[in-house]
């Protein structure tokens, strides 16, 4: 067997053996500095978040999740989260909106289980940080020159936060998933090097 083809069958094998991914979930780290706080209760999120200068954490949101608002500039979307690092949230049911105006365009994600919650907003005047109301594959923190916002908030008051810092959060490759493609290599080198 010529060596290219060999090459390409260990490629197709590895291709065949790894897993695919059906849905692209999205994660970004962040930090944030406290703007001010407004609470009189530290016994919940809004509390807990007005103890902190300085938080991070991780957003996360399916990029495969159907867009329930039938206009064409902005999208409601069921998914999302928000982790912080610092202290423990409640269990949020997420949403998320898209809005893409010519002059002004929004992304927000929030949470709420009974009063408390939590909402993130960035917002640009720009009218380029969207080309569309789909969810984005791709969120830059500069892209937003009016808001980056990050809210707790209760029955009792609420902290905000601007968001200071937003990169892509890249999981580490599984395993299982790695495995086929480390083998299918060492297979190839080991049949490459014979052949010489």
């Amino acid at each position: 067997m010529k060596k290219t083809n060999l090459i390409s069958v260990l490629f197709a094998a590895s291709l065949i053996a790894s897993p695919t991914v059906s849905a692209a979930v999205i994660s970004y780290a962040y930090t944030a500095n406290q703007d001010f706080a407004s609470v009189s209760d530290l016994n919940n999120v809004a509390g807990a978040a007005s103890t902190f200068t300085t938080i991070s954490g991780v957003i996360s949101y399916d990029t495969g999740t159907p867009d329930t608002d039938p206009d064409p500039i902005s999208g409601q979307y069921l998914t999302g989260n928000i982790s912080v690092n610092e202290f423990a949230t409640p269990a949020y049911a997420f949403s998320m909106s898209i809005y893409d105006g010519a002059s002004s365009e929004q992304f927000s994600l929030g949470g709420m289980s009974g009063t408390e919650g939590v909402l993130l907003s960035f917002q640009a005047f720009s009218g380029d940080a969207f080309s569309s109301d789909e969810l984005p594959n791709t969120l830059t923190l500069n892209s937003f020159n009016a808001l980056n916002e990050l809210q707790f908030f209760s029955a009792n008051g609420f902290t905000q936060f601007t968001v200071t810092s937003l990169t892509l959060d890249m999981p580490q490759v599984p395993v299982p998933a790695a495995l086929p493609l480390f083998l299918s290599a060492i297979a190839g080198l080991r049949l490459f090097r014979r052949s010489r």
